[in-house]
């Protein structure tokens, strides 16, 4: 469904995979569209109140913007805040 948090998740995780495990090494492309599918993961997960899910979520964006080169800082400590 598109309003689920476990299934942008998921696309998350596979996308990120697909990423990070490219032939000739980090496709950025897909690394960027599994930061956004995680986004959309969290913001729905956040609505429905699934907070250890989107501690989940927050973990893998933050380890994708670490790869983008950026800073997961915020996502790694939201993470350890919604799922002790």
């Amino acid at each position: 469904a598109a309003d689920s948090p476990q299934a942008w998740f998921v696309l998350g995780q596979a996308t990120h995979a697909l990423g990070y495990a490219a032939p000739g090494g980090l496709d950025r492309g897909r690394l960027r569209e599994a930061e956004g599918h995680y986004t959309r993961a969290a913001r729905l997960a956040r609505v429905h109140k699934f907070s250890g899910l989107e501690g989940a979520i927050r973990l893998n964006r933050g380890k994708v913007r670490h790869l983008l080169g950026g800073n997961g800082d915020s996502d790694f400590a939201a993470a350890v805040e919604l799922d002790p």
